[in-house]
């Protein structure tokens, strides 16, 4: 991946809670992003944009695309800004990046308290109002046949779940 001053800027804009329209960044990295829910993206009629759940949210998924991400605003100066319209382009639609998964696992949710199993023991799911359990290993968990599963993509529509 290219690094640009310009990708660069987009992703403090991001990181400062501001909005960019969809087409300022492209690549299999910002689907990935928008896939696990770092990043949302938002319709206004025939335009769209993309912004930053969490921004700390976003850092931490960026540093594990590229560990030069780590310090955005340090990369600012230090970005060759004689980077051609072409190979700006290119950088940010690489689509032979590695898909790495940030934080594997899934938040959980629930109206009611859930009897489940994780690593073959017994926990009872009953988050507090205004927050969820994340489940990190995955493979053990298991839930009752009986319990109604609603995949949520788009993390502050999980959150409004009461």
């Amino acid at each position: 991946m290219k690094i640009t001053s310009s990708l660069i800027d987009k992703l403090i804009r991001l990181r400062s809670g501001e909005s960019l329209p969809s087409s300022a960044l492209r690549g299999d990295w910002v689907e990935d992003l928008l896939r696990e829910g770092v990043l949302i993206s938002r319709s206004h009629g025939s335009r769209s944009c993309i912004k930053a759940s969490y921004p700390q949210t976003l850092e931490q998924s960026l540093i594990h695309i590229d560990e030069r991400f780590g310090d955005l605003d340090s990369m600012k100066g230090v970005i060759d800004n004689d980077v051609s319209r072409s190979e700006q382009a290119v950088a940010t639609g690489n689509s032979k990046l590695v898909t790495v998964r940030s934080c594997p696992g899934f938040p959980v949710n629930s109206y009611d308290s859930i009897p489940c199993s994780l690593n073959g023991r017994g926990i009872v799911i009953k988050p507090e109002e205004g927050t969820f359990v994340f489940i990190s290993d995955w493979q053990s968990f298991e839930i009752p046949e009986d319990v109604l599963v609603v995949n949520i993509e788009n993390m502050e529509n999980f959150e409004s779940v009461k």
